[in-house]
């Protein structure tokens, strides 16, 4: 027996069974963040460099840029270490699903919730720097075709 109303609705992210997986773009953005963060891991990309991370899913040279000034803006204004995974690893932590909530805040032209989230992960004096960094560099993913969804992640937070 199947229910009409049941099978035409659509299922919310918390329902969706691979909600906690990333999808395409933000492996792409994880890769490139990993990459930045641990480039001796060898395991996945085999000595794959950020830039090539970025510039093989087609990003210009000034997102490329752009990422490289975002990632080190976040580095100097966060106080306490950035809980960033190895590229190794399956599960998402606590900064990179900020980092990408925000990015798709941005995307999506939601500069209060961007800017809510960044008060709420870095100190308030770097947040207004921070999200101009990373509002071209989400821009810049736009321009590239990549989209970055909103969307509930599961999360591993750091011990």
């Amino acid at each position: 027996m199947t229910y009409p109303a049941l099978a035409l609705r659509e299922a919310p992210l918390s329902e969706d069974a691979l909600s906690q997986y990333p999808d395409a773009s933000e492996q792409l953005v994880l890769g490139a963040v990993r990459t930045w963060f641990r480039p001796h891991c060898d395991a996945v990309r085999q000595g794959q460099h950020w830039r090539d991370v970025l510039a093989d899913a087609g990003l210009a040279v000034a997102g490329i840029d752009c990422f490289e000034l975002m990632m080190h803006a976040l580095l100097h204004a966060s106080h306490r270490p950035l809980d960033m995974r190895c590229r190794c690893a399956s599960d998402i932590a606590s900064d990179e699903a900020s980092l990408l909530q925000t990015l798709a805040y941005l995307q999506s032209t939601d500069s209060s919730a961007a800017t809510e989230l960044l008060n709420q992960w870095l100190p308030c004096a770097s947040v207004g720097h921070t999200l101009k960094i990373m509002r071209w560099f989400a821009m810049d993913l736009l321009n590239a075709g990549i989209v970055v969804r909103s969307r509930s992640r599961r999360v591993a937070y750091m011990h």
